[in-house]
């Protein structure tokens, strides 16, 4: 059963991503979304 499903191919993955972080990039130039510093994520992880 498990060999019947399958799996994205790397590539396809690498172009999703690549759309994703263009799209992510525009909506930051656009001003639509803020940066957060490391130092901001990396305390809110240390919270959970």
């Amino acid at each position: 059963m498990l060999e019947s499903i399958k799996s994205p191919s790397k590539s396809h993955v690498d172009r999703i991503w690549a759309q994703e972080s263009e799209s992510r990039i525009d909506a930051f130039l656009a001003g639509k979304i803020k940066t957060v510093s490391g130092e901001k994520v990396l305390k809110y992880r240390a919270r959970k």
